[in-house]
């Protein structure tokens, strides 16, 4: 196994919108009809049922989507020095469909010393993943508990 050896970044170091392109991915028709067959939306894995459907053929179911962040941002070279994650919210403002090329973008919106914590901050993120229309396709706001550097 070859881990990813990532440049922490301590809560100090980040700056507001302060934004960082990880990479992209290729969503496969394959991939995910594999893991659709593990949700109960039929319009996951049927193309008539799809067809049939609000969004009018496949799509990426929206686990299978968070997901895909999750990988793609778990090969970023730089990382917060992520201590506890504080709160999430997630939203899915346009389905993913097979052949979808797929961005991870990630912004500090929000970052301070720790009130309760000495030695850690608060950061606040914004990620999101991008279609190759660069449409929105998944949205993610959180926050999370940072070590700072010794001294900060």
């Amino acid at each position: 196994m070859i881990l990813n050896v990532a440049k922490i970044i301590c809560a100090e170091q980040w700056r507001y919108w302060m934004r960082t392109k990880v990479a992209a991915t290729v969503l496969l028709l394959g991939a995910m009809l594999t893991i659709a067959a593990l949700v109960v939306n039929a319009f996951h894995i049927d193309e008539a049922a799809a067809e049939q459907s609000v969004f009018g053929g496949l799509t990426a179911s929206s686990c299978h989507t968070y997901a895909v962040s999750s990988l793609i941002f778990s090969r970023s070279t730089d990382r917060a020095a992520t201590a506890a994650m504080l709160g999430l919210e997630l939203s899915f403002p346009k389905p993913v469909r097979p052949g979808s090329v797929l961005t991870l973008r990630d912004a500090c919106t929000e970052k301070r010393l720790s009130r309760s914590r000495p030695g850690f901050g608060v950061l606040k993120s914004r990620t999101t993943l991008v279609d190759q229309e660069r449409d929105e396709v998944f949205v993610m706001t959180s926050s999370y508990l940072v070590e700072c550097r010794p001294g900060t």
